[in-house]
């Protein structure tokens, strides 16, 4: 949100302070029936092309809640500072192609070629745990890991501050409740999309017991 916020400001005040009085110099210069001062001008497309970079990375930040695995990774400040990257050069190759072919350069698809490896790295980085060939999991293990990661949210009466009701109805408090949701339970700790922006501090230990034990049967 801080880093969503600092771009969103320093967008704002490229435009407030030196795009539009650029703009302002141009209109003024064309009713006095005078050449304009350049310079206005030129810091108003400066500023106009740094905040073109902007634009995706601040998209991304804008609807990265919807995403836990990014923000919900284990290094998630890589994963902002990666899609930020991507997204700048994505943008950067955008503004390349629109200038006249002599101006183009012969490496004017280089920065698409970097946002596009570098988003290659995070599908592959980002990709869900797969539960390795591990010993039998023993139920109560399992039970006591929902219990101390999950259940603070997913109960008829939640703990978790900030909860007054179980997430989207869903209830873990007992072993049944939980095979009964376990295509979600699989789906949301793999991704390390729950708990959310892990909140209650599962390990990848116990993210591994839990996917180990729903892969070998969930013990029936």
């Amino acid at each position: 949100m801080l880093f969503g916020a600092a771009l969103g400001t320093i967008m704002v005040a490229n435009v407030l302070f030196v795009i539009i009085p650029g703009q302002r110099e141009l209109v003024l210069a064309k009713r006095q029936g005078r050449e304009p001062e350049a310079a206005p001008g030129l810091r108003g497309k400066q500023r106009s092309v740094h905040n073109t970079y902007f634009t995706l990375p601040v998209l991304f930040v804008m609807i990265s809640n919807h995403y836990a695995m990014t923000y919900g990774a284990r290094n998630n400040w890589l994963v902002l500072v990666a899609v930020s990257f991507a997204g700048a050069c994505i943008r950067a190759w955008f503004v390349a192609r629109h200038k006249p072919a002599a101006r183009r350069g012969r490496f004017a698809s280089l920065p698409a070629a970097l946002g596009v490896l570098t988003l290659a790295g995070l599908v592959v980085a980002l990709a869900p745990v797969r539960a390795p060939a591990l010993p039998h999991v023993d139920v109560a293990h399992v039970q006591r890991i929902i219990g101390e990661r999950c259940v603070p949210c997913h109960a008829a009466r939640p703990t978790q501050a900030g909860f007054n009701a179980p997430p989207n109805g869903v209830v873990l408090e007992t072993i049944d409740q939980l095979r009964a949701h376990l295509p979600e339970v699989r789906e949301q700790i793999s991704m390390r999309a729950m708990p959310l922006g892990n909140l209650t501090g599962m390990t990848e230990d116990e993210r591994t017991a839990v996917l180990t034990w729903i892969v070998h049967g969930a013990g029936q």
